[in-house]
């Protein structure tokens, strides 16, 4: 094996050309394939060697005069620096994804930065900025959100982050895995239940993220169920969470707000239905005190001779008592909800002892769910006009009345 002569078990190869397009960022990137050529000259390798080296092209001609990207995380090349952080990392279908992107420049000058996610090789959101102007070392931070569709393909997602020269003339620098993360089928199990008085409650965020999907029923609602809340800021420990931050269908409004004040999604569903069937624009409570009047509903406005309804919305808030509630509350089905429920919480944590000293049926305490329903409602504790609410309340939610024709079929 000295002579010279090679042995079974080595191959002469004088010069391998390698030609690879990748097709991986294609037009729907705004990027051209890239061809990369690679020439790799062997002479007497073992043909183990030959593989491994073959290996190695491929792994890096795709990107030959380019940085090497991590699976996911930190990329620096061109003078930038990019990483995003995808929360959670874990999402369901219907659930809501939120994406900070960080960026960096070695030097002074400007970019479009554009945010993508992707399904694999199909793109499902994009979002950009700019130009927008780095000093030396500056680091800046964009944030936006997705909210999954509801039949959105079980599987790991990609974050891109691509920098771009003003009308997106030139690619400056491309993170292709900036982050991942995966998309899960809701659970029909995880429904939202009764918190004891006294509990740690969720956030909006965390509440958004867990409600499951569900159609619209009542197609009149859907300018309501699309506005945010936009009143100021109340006081308070349990006033102050009421935001009406969260925009769905109006079963997904009810379960957000009743994941956020931590009550019983059905039950929640049975007293929307007793007090509106559901309807964002529903007129109640009709009374010839105009003192009383809802806004913009003032005797005579709405059919009625000298009449006017005292609660407007889907949960029938009474403007007299709540006039801080308005006029989020008769614009955004997520604030009616919020800022209704965040009552019913006010009370279930004993914070009204106010009620002992009106007409009662009952000494008021915390922790009595039902009793603050009746209370919504008539204002007293466990009086009759509350015990009556109570019941039809009870009745509603033991029927499941919200999946039934009758109430189906007024969309």
């Amino acid at each position: 094996m000295g002579d010279g002569t090679a042995p079974s078990s080595v191959v002469t190869i004088d010069t391998i050309v390698i030609k690879l397009t990748c097709a991986c960022y294609g037009p729907r990137d705004g990027e051209s394939a890239a061809v990369s050529e690679v020439s790799v000259t062997y002479e007497r390798v073992r043909a183990w060697a030959v593989a491994a080296m073959l290996s190695m092209v491929l792994g890096v001609a795709g990107t030959a005069g380019a940085a090497v990207e991590r699976p996911a995380g930190v990329l620096t090349a061109s003078g930038w620096t990019t990483v995003a952080t995808a929360t959670p990392s874990t999402v369901s279908r219907g659930g809501r994804v939120s994406l900070v992107v960080d960026v960096t420049s070695a030097t002074a000058r400007t970019a479009i930065v554009d945010v993508r996610i992707f399904d694999g090789s199909t793109r499902r959101i994009r979002k950009y900025w700019g130009p927008v102007a780095f000093a030396a070392g500056q680091k800046r931070s964009f944030t936006t959100s997705w909210t999954v569709p509801s039949a959105e393909p079980l599987r790991v997602h990609s974050v891109r982050v691509l920098l771009y020269s003003k009308g997106f003339a030139k690619l400056l620098h491309r993170n292709s895995s900036a982050e991942t993360f995966t998309v899960q089928a809701a659970s029909t199990s995880d429904r939202f239940t009764l918190r004891p008085a006294g509990s740690s409650l969720p956030s909006d965020g965390w509440c958004a993220d867990h409600v499951r999907p569900a159609r619209e029923v009542r197609a009149g609602n859907r300018a309501f169920n699309a506005t945010r809340g936009s009143n100021p800021t109340l006081g308070g420990p349990v006033f102050g969470r009421v935001t009406g931050n969260f925009v769905g269908t109006t079963d997904e409004i009810i379960q957000w707000a009743a994941c956020k004040w931590g009550f019983d999604e059905d039950a929640v569903r049975a007293e929307a239905a007793i007090e509106s069937w559901w309807r964002a624009t529903e007129l109640n409570d009709w009374t010839t005190d105009a003192s009383r009047c809802a806004p913009n509903h003032g005797p005579g406005a709405d059919g009625r001779p000298g009449e006017c309804p005292k609660s407007y919305n889907l949960y029938g808030t009474a403007y007299f008592f709540f006039k801080d509630a308005f006029p989020s509350t008769a614009r955004s089905t997520a604030y009616a909800l919020d800022y209704a429920l965040a009552v019913h919480r006010n009370c279930f944590e004993g914070n009204e002892t106010w009620l002992n000293t009106v007409e009662h049926g009952k000494t008021y305490a915390k922790g009595d769910y039902w009793g603050c329903v009746g209370r919504w409602n008539a204002g007293r504790w466990w009086n009759s006009t509350a015990v009556n609410y109570v019941n039809r309340v009870k009745g509603y939610l033991g029927q499941r009345i919200w999946t039934t024709p009758s109430f189906l079929d007024h969309g």
